[in-house]
């Protein structure tokens, strides 16, 4: 039980980051940043133009992946709480059937 809620919440921790918590590639820092604290101005250039990157180390700003739904924090607690709902759930099945 313990593998499976260790393997479950840490997939379901990242699906949940890529697809709620935006992510964008600054090129002067090389690196991915969280646009409000670190965006350059390129990257607010970027943002007003809708523009996408892929690939290693693109050379423009841009958005990588996910929409801004929620910050780390409130996918900490709702992939948290998922997985120990699913726990629960698993353990009451097996112990009192």
């Amino acid at each position: 039980m313990c593998l499976f809620a260790s393997v479950f919440g840490t997939f379901l921790d990242s699906f949940l980051g890529s697809v709620f918590e935006e992510s964008w590639w600054c090129a002067s820092k090389q690196r991915v940043i969280n646009f409000k604290e670190h965006a350059c101005e390129d990257c607010k250039l970027a943002r007003k133009e809708k523009r996408c990157v892929s690939g290693h180390l693109p050379t423009r700003c841009g958005h990588i992946c996910g929409q801004q739904v929620l910050n780390g924090n409130g996918i900490n607690l709702l992939s948290s709480s998922i997985t120990s709902i699913l726990v629960g759930l698993g353990l009451v099945h097996v112990y009192l059937k």
